[in-house]
């Protein structure tokens, strides 16, 4: 399989392999990502050892992890009575020659023995010598145990990273280097799949998403059909109220009381259960972008696009694709036509973000109102509206009107003393009014979708 993007952590990762010295490199992010493809394509022409863990028994992770060693070495591995022993005998092959060792899904070792992070701080203060060169990855998905017990404060390993990498799903920008449609269809794709490799890649862009939908989603034996069901069996013992949740909040339910009432989760458990989900990087807290951290005004948002689509399209419709699955795509792909507004309006934030100043950026609403795009340049106290139309009708005047009225209700700093500009975003062009206006007016962008792909 082609390698897609990640070229900045490649640098970083062979910048740190070219420096003198011993490197101890930390490597996470949520499953699907990519981890172990990027560690891979890093390793694949360095003198190497690639491990991952089981979930077995701390005994046999420690001798299937000696045997990978030695067998590296071509030797026999040696007998070891403790992790102690163990990290002794890797140390001194990390010591004998210039070797990256990676370490995969160490998490599970850590959930079998939690004192394995202090025999791995032994190895790294004590075992490796100052002339090493060799390099440890350690690897993992489960976020909590990485940031907590192997990078926090609290760690016997922390201080002792020379990097790590945080890795995340694709941006739209970054998804373009995989979707092979024109535009238009790309944002429809990216509604389906996201930015999360596995889902991306599961696609065959030769074809049509109609196609895609059918043979990688909808096909009962395709690894996307239960693919949201088997991550969240992975991470969770019982997952089938974090289910709930999740298709609560996929159909419009995104505040703590809604997603209450919806599931009939008890708001003072239901506290401890999105916090999973977050914890997981599932979900995401969002509150309007002039709010104060105190503000009470949070809803919950599904992070990956595709967890969202198979949420909104698959849970609900298991039984009609089993019984007829093009009926279910028909259904599907109609509902998908109001899906991706909200997509676009991703896509149209990610633009401002990357293309302007604004430092900080993402939506508003109040009790009455809401706008799809406001961002902040607080230093120089400059804030942007935007609204974002995807739709077969040309954008008119009445849009940049309703928005500039609604702009008056945002409170953020006093409205004489900011400067206000607007931004439009349309799937299909605007009026020639529009056009005329954005020509004469220097506080007025608009973008088409050509002028989009452009931007991107």
């Amino acid at each position: 399989m082609k390698f897609y993007g990640r070229e900045k952590y490649l640098e970083s990762l062979n910048s740190r392999h070219t420096e003198e010295g011993f490197n101890l490199f930390i490597v996470y992010g949520r499953r699907r990502v990519g981890k172990t493809e990027l560690i891979k394509e890093f390793i694949q022409d360095k003198e190497s050892i690639y491990h991952l863990f089981s979930q077995d028994t701390s005994k046999l992770q420690k001798e299937r992890l000696v045997e990978r060693v030695a067998s590296k070495s071509g030797e026999r591995p040696p007998k070891t009575s403790d992790w102690r022993d163990a990290v002794e005998y890797i140390g001194e092959k990390l010591n004998e020659q210039k070797i990256v060792l990676a370490l995969d899904e160490f998490p599970h070792a850590i959930k079998q023995d939690e004192s394995i992070t202090s025999h791995f701080q032994y190895l790294v203060d004590e075992i490796i010598s100052e002339d090493s060169e060799s390099m440890l990855i350690l690897s993992g998905s489960t976020i909590s145990v990485m940031e907590n017990q192997v990078l926090g404060y609290e760690s016997p390993l922390y201080g002792r990273r020379t990097g790590q990498i945080d890795l995340k799903p694709f941006d739209f920008t970054q998804s373009l280097e995989v979707i092979d449609y024109s535009l238009e269809q790309a944002v429809k794709s990216y509604t389906v799949t996201g930015g999360t490799p596995l889902y991306l890649t599961a696609f065959n862009y030769s074809k049509t998403l109609g196609e895609n939908i059918k043979n990688e989603v909808l096909d009962l034996t395709s690894t996307l059909f239960e693919e949201p069901e088997f991550l969240l069996r992975q991470e969770l013992r019982d997952p089938s109220r974090y289910m709930s949740i999740l298709e609560s909040i996929s159909q419009g339910h995104t505040t703590s009381s809604e997603i209450s009432g919806k599931t009939g989760i008890k708001s003072t458990t239901l506290t401890n259960y999105l916090k999973k989900l977050q914890t997981l990087r599932l979900i995401e807290k969002q509150k309007p972008v002039t709010a104060s951290r105190k503000s009470k005004k949070t809803i919950y948002k599904i992070k990956d696009n595709y967890i969202k689509f198979w949420f909104q399209n698959i849970a609900p419709r298991k039984s009609d694709i089993e019984e007829d699955s093009e009926k279910a795509l028909k259904d599907i792909q109609k509902d998908l036509k109001h899906q991706v507004a909200e997509t676009f309006e991703q896509i149209s934030r990610e633009l401002i973000k990357k293309q302007t100043d604004y430092t900080k950026t993402g939506c508003w609403w109040d009790k009455e109102n809401e706008i799809d795009i406001v961002a902040l340049n607080e230093k120089e106290k400059r804030i942007l509206f935007g609204e974002c139309k995807w739709t077969k009708e040309k954008v008119g005047t009445k849009l940049l009107k309703d928005l500039e009225d609604k702009s008056e209700k945002v409170r953020w700093l006093n409205k004489e003393s900011r400067e206000e500009e607007y931004a439009l975003f349309s799937k299909n062009g605007f009026s020639e009014g529009l056009e005329d206006e954005a020509e004469d007016r220097s506080d007025l962008q608009i973008y088409r979708l050509e002028d989009i792909s452009d931007a991107l």
